[in-house]
């Protein structure tokens, strides 16, 4: 599947999906999502995921290349049942570093959920997706504790409106330095949030890997 090539201000592009028991499941783009600028409304893309017990579910896009002076805003809720599994990646990337910009968009802001779907609600016949329509329902809220997200991965990159005409420093505006030099700073980030049975192994090699650093 794909979201996209491209995402223009005021696009809204939502994703609902459910992963069968014992299905795999791969969400991924053709390229690298692009994020065009915009003077107006926000790019918006929001993906609701379930996933039934032995299921497993892959969301990896390629990184997503917000351009100059874009306005992003992403969220992704995946609900677990027991002996479920996922992996997530949220992979962001400068911009088009080629035409010298680097961390110059506007906005961004990325949210990713993990639900967990405890026996007892599987057993009085809920399923995940149950589980998540009231999980992200907006009246919601968060003062609910059976609600609130087992993980929750949040990017908040915000320039201050009067910083916006400053493209000097690239990402310091933001109050911490990814670097705007292609010597010494960061050419993309990412995130990966593994869970359940079937990707232990992923999750013992990631480990092995971080020791050695």
């Amino acid at each position: 599947g794909s979201h996209g090539g491209g995402l223009l201000g005021g696009d809204v592009v939502e994703v609902d999906v459910h992963v069968g028991a014992g299905a795999t499941l791969a969400l991924s783009t053709q390229s690298s999502t692009k994020v065009y600028r915009t003077r107006g409304p926000a790019s918006e893309q929001r993906v609701r995921a379930s996933v039934a017990r032995g299921g497993l579910l892959l969301s990896v896009p390629d990184a997503l290349v917000p351009f100059a002076e874009s306005d992003f805003e992403q969220s992704v809720a995946v609900a677990l049942e027991p002996g479920a599994s996922a992996v997530l990646v949220d992979w962001l990337g400068a911009g088009r570093v080629a035409n010298g910009e680097r961390w110059a968009f506007r906005k961004l802001w990325s949210r990713t959920e993990l639900h967990l779907v405890n026996t007892a609600e599987v057993s009085h016949g809920n399923s995940s997706s149950d589980a998540l329509a009231r999980a992200t329902e907006p009246e919601a809220g968060w003062a609910h504790d059976d609600r609130l997200a087992e993980l929750v991965e949040s990017v908040c990159l915000d320039r201050p409106l009067e910083r916006v005409e400053d493209t000097s420093s690239g990402a310091r505006q933001f109050g911490f330095d990814l670097g705007n030099s292609a010597k010494t700073g960061f050419g993309s980030f990412a995130t990966v949030v593994l869970a359940g049975p079937r990707v232990e192994r992923a999750v013992e090699a990631f480990g092995a890997a971080a020791l050695r650093l």
